[in-house]
């Protein structure tokens, strides 16, 4: 049975024994999942974070094939870890505060001690799409005319109601692959969360 995350659960990368990959018969998850990659199989813990308590870091290759980090912690310390940044972010009416509320749940979500390398995998690519549609939301403001009529529109990619359903249409698919990955593994105790997929307000 999987340990809930806490403090000191997570191991440093001198403890972690390496096991062979269990053989998937789920089709759904083997069509997902590029097994080709080794970004995949290359989410490995780091260190304590040098000046918060309490949160860890995963290092990871993100979606531009750039090395990244993801902090990991219980759900208290995530949030107040991650309060400054969503202080700013929610001055922008924009931003969608259910992203930010998936933010927070994959870093818990990866505090877990034990889980397959394709589901911390997973997990990175939430914490990845947030960052990145957040960011969009906020310069979709930004990039709005200061009149109506006036020149500089913003593309019509960047406008605030696309980006909204866009952020939301690609978590609620992720969220629906880690829900798959929790029943093909086994893990018993990982709280999926019930997003508001469809409230726009």
């Amino acid at each position: 049975m999987e340990d809930a995350p806490s403090d000191r659960t997570t191991p440093s990368p001198s403890n972690i024994v390496r096991v062979p990959i269990r053989a998937l018969s789920n089709a759904f998850l083997q069509q997902f999942v590029p097994y080709d990659n080794p970004a995949v199989f290359d989410v490995r813990p780091t260190h304590w974070h040098r000046r918060h308590e309490g949160i860890f870091l995963f290092r990871y290759t993100d979606f531009r094939g750039w090395p990244a980090v993801q902090p990991a912690a219980n759900e208290w310390r995530i949030r107040n870890y991650f309060q400054p940044l969503v202080n700013e972010e929610e001055r922008c009416s924009a931003v969608d505060g259910l992203l930010l509320d998936a933010r927070s749940w994959c870093c818990w979500a990866q505090g877990f001690t034990h889980l397959e390398p394709e589901l911390r995998w997973v997990l990175t690519l939430i914490f990845d799409l947030v960052n990145v549609i957040v960011a969009k939301q906020r310069a979709s403001v930004m990039r709005t005319p200061v009149t109506p009529g006036g020149g500089g529109f913003m593309e019509a990619d960047d406008r605030p109601e696309k980006l909204f359903w866009e952020g939301r249409y690609y978590l609620h698919n992720l969220i629906a692959v880690v829900r798959e990955m929790k029943e093909t593994f086994g893990i018993t105790n990982l709280t999926i969360p019930r997003l508001p997929w469809l409230d726009g307000n």
